[in-house]
């Protein structure tokens, strides 16, 4: 095939950021041919935020499309995310496979008494080992992501809900949870001993889903299944504190918890 390559292009010296075309690198490879990476255009949308559009192409191991954006407005909300899409192979004797990655990374101050904060990162099995050359991302065995929210109420309680997730690049297996939590400040029931007995209460729901790997042999065959898990739950941890009246140079505190599990 005949290509043209720009081994020099020159454009006007300008300041601050500008929307245009990037220009790609290149290289050869053995197994995947001829290689151009981040063939692509960049948009400088506005003071704010920006995106990029690119293209990986390997004239013989597939290609792979990306685009990826970032966003600042401060003292509000900054972050970034990306997706990638492809079909490769990493040399001529493996099968095309479908290759994706998604990955976004977002703080966002959304009144002075609630936040949400997310990274969160989402891939293909075979990603990594089929799109770079980068030893230490080709032997990662797990990639995780993780969120939470927190809301603070006028009379003192508290709210947070979180998400975590572990997935192992190899198996293609992984582990989710997603705890909320509900906390109530310490109330004053009554006195005793001139003393306040307080009252405080936290509430937990969780939810718990396990994705794991199993190979089977059957009749000298290994056959490869996958096996969901969920578990749920709701947890209440009540307790009861007070002071007795101080005994010499002793200060004596009991409290009193209990758990209830649904």
């Amino acid at each position: 095939p005949v290509f043209i390559y720009p081994f020099g292009i020159f454009f006007p010296n300008k300041g601050g950021r500008q929307s245009g075309l990037m220009v790609p690198s290149f290289a050869f490879s053995s197994g995947r041919g001829v290689i151009f990476d981040d063939l692509g255009f960049y948009w400088a949308a506005s003071e704010f935020w920006d995106m990029q559009f690119t293209t990986d192409f390997y004239s013989k191991g597939g290609y792979l499309l990306g685009t990826s954006g970032r966003w600042n407005v401060k003292d509000e909300y900054n972050g970034n995310a990306s997706f990638e899409y492809g079909k490769t192979r990493f040399n001529t004797d493996e099968e095309y496979v479908t290759a994706w990655k998604f990955t976004l990374d977002h703080r966002q101050n959304l009144t002075p008494y609630q936040n949400l904060s997310a990274n969160l990162n989402f891939s293909s099995a075979d990603f990594n080992r089929n799109t770079t050359a980068n030893i230490n991302d080709r032997i990662r065995q797990t990639i995780t992501s993780n969120a939470s929210y927190s809301m603070a109420f006028d009379n003192g309680s508290n709210l947070s809900v979180g998400y975590n997730r572990e997935q192992n690049l190899i198996t293609d297996g992984h582990t989710q949870n997603i705890p909320v939590t509900y906390s109530i400040p310490n109330l004053t029931m009554f006195k005793l001993f001139e003393k306040d007995v307080t009252f405080r209460n936290t509430s937990r729901l969780n939810y718990n889903q396990q994705r794991t790997q199993e190979i089977i042999s059957q009749d000298g065959l290994l056959d490869t299944n996958y096996r969901n898990e969920e578990r749920k739950y709701i947890s209440h941890t009540p307790s009861i504190t007070f002071s007795l009246p101080r005994i010499y140079n002793f200060n004596i505190t009991p409290s009193f918890n209990f758990g209830v599990n649904n």
